[in-house]
């Protein structure tokens, strides 16, 4: 995009917010008139007489089609040129670690066997079998190195985290939510179920949630709206939760 085209995708949103504007306005002056005050509706409309014009504009413009493929080319160029961005940044991370790699982004081979994948779209990390959430180049690297570790150099914490955090990737994936946003604290649990030993109960899940949300902050939880539909974690005198997401940076 030229600079003397400014910043299209920063003029569509001030445009997007002007209407938004616009139609809040006019959704002002109409109601009183749909609940059966047409008076308070036409003494509205004398006191902005121009707001009709005005959205009729707006619209006008928000329907420009050229102007929204000249947004989406600036979007794809903008998520390419991210891309390319993260792949430097994540093989630069892996050589600092002493990561042996082969491959471009966004799929790798690390350590001449373990396959590593990146879907920016989904959000999500496959380090062998095990999906994650996505973060930077450098949380990538420090997987990869907290999983060559010995068992008993790991506590239960960190190796529960990094599961809890593999099931709600899988979990936000097999229902379609975005990563992010909060999924159903039950599917979480199924997801994490088929990764842990046999016979892991709700009951064990709920103590490991309890000793997670102790030691850190990087999960968010939410209520259940019915009991049925949470799990109660002692927590205090116990939460019902809900569902649950990684924490907002």
């Amino acid at each position: 995009m030229s600079t003397g085209q400014g910043d299209m995708i920063a003029m569509r949103l001030q445009l997007l917010a002007k209407l938004e504007d616009a139609i809040r306005a006019m959704r002002s002056i109409l109601e009183p008139a749909a609940a059966g005050a047409a008076l308070e509706s036409e003494r509205r409309l004398k006191a902005a007489p121009r707001l009709f014009e005005d959205l009729d504009s707006l619209a006008s413009q928000i329907t420009d089609l050229h102007s929204w493929r000249i947004v989406r080319e600036e979007l794809e160029l903008r998520a390419a040129r991210a891309r390319m961005a993260f792949g430097e940044s994540l093989e630069h991370a892996l050589t600092e670690a002493g990561i042996p790699w082969s491959g471009s982004f966004p799929s790798y081979r690390v350590r001449n066997s373990v396959r590593l994948d990146i879907d920016p779209v989904l959000g999500t990390v496959r380090i062998g079998r095990r999906v994650l959430p996505l973060g930077d180049a450098k949380d990538i690297a420090r997987s990869l190195i907290s999983a060559r570790k010995a068992p008993s150099q790991a506590t239960v914490e960190v190796d529960f985290e990094q599961e809890l955090a593999a099931a709600y990737a899988a979990a936000a994936q097999a229902v379609g939510i975005l990563p992010g946003n909060y999924v159903s604290i039950g599917k979480i649990y199924e997801a994490l179920r088929k990764r842990m030993p046999r016979g892991y109960s709700r009951a064990r899940f709920a103590g490991d949630l309890s000793g997670v949300f102790k030691k850190t902050e990087r999960f968010e939880l939410a209520a259940a709206r019915h009991p049925r539909h949470g799990i109660r974690v002692p927590l205090g005198d116990g939460v019902l939760v809900g569902s649950l997401r990684p924490r907002q940076s």
